[in-house]
């Protein structure tokens, strides 16, 4: 609703009881409030409420009975301010302005209980939808035609020309009736690989409605059936191969890109659309020929998928003999003229690139849920960078892959392409949930042995690379895929503190993505550095203009501790110590101040602006506090106490014996104790030891020894 669009920029908003009150606002953009589950108690259902905000930000509520009366002239009111934001842009009018023209027109016009607004709007000839309020259908038809023209804007960087070849092509294709002059205009325009990028997505919507699907199958025939040279039979050829994908027709699509080639040979867009086939049948030597043909970089992500395959040697075999490839059938009735088939193992990596490649080529609705995917991986989505390296890692793509569901459309869509074995691998892999593993073996560079910590099962992976960094008792979090003899972990693989792994199970069984992402994310970010008082860490630096230096020392003097040169704001704490809030030096007629978190200083500024009248603030810098960079000297690990050895050893018992009872938030608050008693956690808490550096308390380094607590706890029996 919009009943509330009046409110939406007030923000304290509190019951009578001191309660706070949520503004949040839908997918709808409709503005709701959230109070105790107790706050309309007092208001029967279906009632219309009164609504009253306070200066101090109190809500009051109270059931009205009122009736809009036909003649109400609040109704003529809404409708003239309608008529004059409407006038200039022809658009719907935003329900939050034309609350804001009627105040401006009449101020009082809420002081008092009135109807709401979507009922005035009504008595006044306007439909709402959403958040907007149009008299008659041609305005909302503008307001698709400029959504239109601004994503197209988006999409082509406003490239005018190009802007302009889109927008005529969409309104030629768009009539209701087409005809043949033209169809073939707008076959011209969508010559133009970029014009044919972005008018199909606008046919099509991002929804894959079956109607628009529908529709463009029935276009691209009435064009194709316009075409009268080679290009536009190309164009004609390429939208009906695209209509016959996304209705699930792929071999028709196949058939019609072949088509598009042979009216055109060499137009970019079916060439290459043609190879990405190719390269999904298996088929690497034709589309690397294709893309090779077309220019594309040898550092490319299709030219480097398919290039290993491309010239694989047949083995040296007689006409006659039996094929290598175990059919049965004779080499010259099998193989002879087909390329050599790379071991299933070999090719895993090339089938998750398909997968892949499906996402990055289909177009509609996955380019909007990678981007979606990316925003919740990303440090932080608002800067284009760390967007940037999100969409690099490939947990992304295989989140939106597995958990997002597209895996399934993938084989659903391509699979008619895929060989046989690839096929049948492929399908196997949608059985494979991720999960948390445990490595209890390492070959360096070939394989790993693994436990998954959910089932127990333990499976040999061969991996190449994460098994020259792996260690045993290491947990990392992925997919263990079979290959067709043995595992490979697919998409990304990342570390797992010990004593999150419990947490992290309980995430996965979700198989929610995003909520999979944002944790990654969480767990990449720096620590967030916070005062004792749980303020963020910000350097503050202020200077204070006084009119009297003798009354302001004498200021500083009663209400703060002094402090060598300056003066010192300290908090008593209960052991009988003090802790330094704030520092202050008075210089002539200034006052320096600094402190460490932006509450801090606000209390400084707020005290010398009441004890010293007619003082100004002159300078007010706050710099959030920066984590070390990786190159620094600080991480995130306290360095080791250093002691001599006789008083490390003691230090070092008695922290090992005081540890073993205090709560751990690793294990899920337990005590190391407790988790040892208890055969379910004995594992995790085993792996959290494992975790700690080794300790040499001869050389008077203090730490917490492994071996030491393994001893404590009793866990050297086990």
């Amino acid at each position: 609703g919009v009943d509330l669009v009046g409110f939406q920029r007030r923000g304290g908003l509190q019951q009578p009881s001191g309660a706070e009150i949520v503004t949040t606002i839908r997918d709808s953009g409709a503005l709701f409030w959230i109070g105790h589950e107790d706050w309309l108690a007092d208001c029967p259902a279906g009632a219309l409420l009164g609504v009253g905000v306070e200066p101090d930000g109190v809500v009051r509520l109270r059931a009205l009975e009122l009736e809009l009366e036909a003649a109400d002239p609040l109704v003529d009111l809404v409708r003239d301010v309608y008529e004059g934001a409407l006038a200039e842009p022809g658009l719907p009018v935003d329900a939050e302005d034309l609350v804001l023209g009627i105040l401006v027109r009449q101020p009082d016009a809420f002081g008092e209980p009135r109807p709401p607004l979507s009922d005035l709007a009504d008595k006044a000839g306007l439909e709402l939808r959403g958040q907007r309020f149009a008299h008659d259908e041609w305005v909302w038809q503008n307001q698709d035609q400029a959504g239109q023209l601004f994503r197209v804007m988006d999409r082509l960087d406003n490239d005018k020309a190009q802007v302009l070849s889109v927008m005529r092509a969409l309104e030629l294709l768009e009539q209701d009736v087409l005809d043949v002059a033209d169809a073939r205009a707008a076959l011209a325009e969508m010559y133009d690989p970029l014009v044919l990028e972005v008018v199909p997505d606008e046919l099509l919507g991002l929804d894959d409605e079956p109607e628009r699907i529908k529709a463009l199958r029935s276009l691209s025939a009435r064009l194709l059936a316009a075409s009268r040279n080679r290009k536009e039979q190309a164009v004609a050829q390429w939208l009906c191969a695209l209509a016959a994908e996304r209705r699930g027709a792929v071999l028709d699509a196949e058939s019609h890109l072949r088509a598009a080639v042979r009216a055109d040979p060499g137009w970019p867009c079916a060439e290459d659309r043609l190879a990405w086939y190719e390269a999904d049948r298996g088929d690497a030597a034709s589309a690397l020929a294709r893309w090779r043909s077309l220019g594309a970089p040898e550092d490319s992500e299709d030219v480097r998928s398919v290039l290993p395959f491309a010239d694989v040697a047949q083995p040296a075999l007689g006409r006659n003999e039996p094929c290598w490839c175990g059919s049965g059938r004779k080499f010259k009735a099998c193989h002879l003229r087909r390329p050599a088939v790379v071991p299933l193992p070999d090719r895993v990596g090339w089938l998750c690139r398909k997968a892949v490649s499906y996402l990055e080529r289909r177009g509609g609705p996955p380019r909007l849920d990678v981007m979606e995917y990316a925003e919740a991986r990303a440090l932080d989505p608002d800067i284009e960078d760390s967007l940037a390296e999100a969409m690099d890692d490939p947990l992304v793509l295989d989140a939106v892959l597995h958990e997002g569901g597209w895996f399934d459309r993938f084989l659903a869509d391509r699979g008619p392409l895929l060989p046989d074995d690839e096929a049948l691998l492929a399908r196997a892999w949608t059985l494979v949930d991720r999960t948390v593993y445990e490595v209890i073996g390492v070959d360096a560079g070939a394989s790993m042995r693994v436990r998954d910590l959910r089932t127990g099962d333990q499976l040999d992976v061969r991996e190449r690379t994460a098994s020259r960094q792996a260690s045993r008792g290491q947990l990392l979090c992925g997919r263990a895929v079979p290959d067709g003899e043995s595992h490979q972990f697919v998409g990304g693989l990342f570390g797992v503190s010990p004593g999150r792994e419990t947490h992290l199970l309980d995430l996965l069984d979700t198989r929610d993505g995003l909520d999979l992402l944002k944790y990654v994310a969480a767990q990449n970010r720096p620590p967030t550095m916070v005062s004792p008082e749980g303020d963020p860490l910000v350097e503050c630096h202020a200077v204070v203009e006084v009119p009297d230096a003798d009354n302001a020392a004498a200021e500083l003097g009663r209400r703060y501790a002094a402090d060598g040169e300056g003066f010192v704001w300290l908090q008593p704490l209960p052991d009988g110590a003090n802790r330094q809030l704030a520092g202050l030096r008075l210089q002539d007629r200034q006052i320096s101040v600094h402190t460490m978190t932006e509450p801090r200083m606000d209390d400084v500024l707020a005290g010398l602006r009441e004890a010293l009248p007619g003082c100004s603030v002159s300078v007010d810098e706050r710099q959030p506090f920066q984590w070390p960079a990786a190159d620094g000297a600080v991480t995130a690990k306290t360095s080791p106490l250093q002691l001599p050895p006789e008083a490390a050893a003691e230090l070092a018992d008695r922290f090992e014996r005081r540890w073993c009872d205090e709560s751990v938030p690793a294990l899920g608050g337990r005590t190391p104790r407790q988790a040892a008693d208890d055969p379910t956690r004995r594992t995790e808490l085993t792996r959290l030891i494992d975790s700690f550096p080794s300790v040499d308390l001869d050389d008077g380094v203090i730490g917490l020894r492994p071996e030491r607590l393994r001893a404590l706890l009793g866990l050297d029996a086990f």
